[in-house]
């Protein structure tokens, strides 16, 4: 498992709600090419950028659902508009996960015109000393 992952994001044509969709996924890891990441040792996400390919912001509003064991199991939502590539003050939800999860990430665009673009999110070991 890589320190980082950086999903693909084909966008969606139609606007939706994280609770109904529609939805694009479950994305694709850009390293693996999989659609789906195995946790292999206990990890914190520590960090999240939500970008168009060029590294800029969206224009528009999109969400992100963290799913473990199967897409329908959502254990976070992060949304764009916490996550900006242009702030330091990035707030990324607490998600933690366990070696032999298996994460798999769903898109749904909240307003305008379709965007594709990437959720890269950072990994960091748990600290020692805490609940793993």
């Amino acid at each position: 498992m890589q320190p980082q992952t950086v999903w693909t994001d084909p966008g969606v044509a139609t606007v939706g709600t994280i609770f109904g969709g529609p939805f694009a996924g479950p994305l694709t890891d850009q390293t693996t090419g999989l659609t789906f990441l195995d946790v292999d040792r206990n990890v914190t996400l520590y960090d999240a950028v939500a970008s168009l390919a060029t590294g800029a912001a969206f224009a528009q509003q999109h969400a992100y659902l963290v799913s473990v064991g199967d897409v329908q199991n959502v254990v976070g939502v992060i949304l764009s508009t916490q996550v900006p590539p242009n702030s330091n003050l990035r707030r990324p939800p607490s998600l933690k996960f366990s070696a032999g999860q298996r994460v798999f990430v769903r898109s749904v665009q909240l307003s305008g015109a379709i965007e594709a673009g990437q959720l890269l999110m950072l990994w960091a070991k748990p600290a020692i000393g805490t609940a793993q």
